[in-house]
């Protein structure tokens, strides 16, 4: 754990809007559906419009879902960031995911690595007084050159980034 503990860094990310397919389910079927999900999405990412970068992907999840615990339905959208909401293709959901500032760690190696990470992201959140923000969604960020989204999953290298403080948006002046 101390490896893990020790990558951990602050972090202001910009608002996001997310494009991808929503998984509903309880956390124990996760490992089946989220799997699919990526390669459901691999297969129809022509379809997203204006992606912001090449080769990320964004797993976005509902704060409320994991403060829950395991007896709560998960909410998990698989997906691309877009640079402008054109429209959400057929089967498909948006996410906005305004700027925040996170704690961000990275899950590397075998599966265990994920649950081991997102324990000491909590007790980091514990030991610094840090508010959990149920309304917020928590990020994986998966980068190609680091690991694949698409099974088999031999080694895991990805971030989690778990959001303490929502920033202030920008105002948008009315024409």
């Amino acid at each position: 754990m101390i490896e893990v503990a020790q990558q951990l860094r602050k972090e202001s990310l910009p608002s996001l809007t997310i494009v991808g397919l929503e998984i509903v389910a309880p956390p124990q079927d996760l490992g089946k559906a989220v799997p699919e999900a990526w390669e459901t999405l691999i297969r129809r990412e022509m379809e997203i419009q204006y992606p912001a970068e090449t080769g990320i992907y964004y797993g976005a999840f509902r704060e409320k879902d994991h403060l829950a615990g395991e007896d709560a339905l998960h909410h998990y959208v698989v997906g691309l960031a877009v640079l402008h909401l054109a429209s959400v293709p057929e089967g498909m959901v948006s996410v906005q995911i305004p700027a925040a500032e996170y704690i961000t760690g990275a899950a590397q190696g075998g599966p265990e690595s994920i649950a081991t990470t997102y324990q000491v992201l909590h007790q980091w959140f514990r030991k610094e007084q840090l508010p959990r923000l149920p309304e917020a969604y928590g990020l994986e960020r998966f980068d190609f050159l680091r690991q694949s989204v698409l099974p088999p999953y031999t080694h895991f290298d990805f971030d989690i980034s778990l959001p303490f403080h929502i920033l202030p948006q920008p105002h948008q002046e009315e024409s």
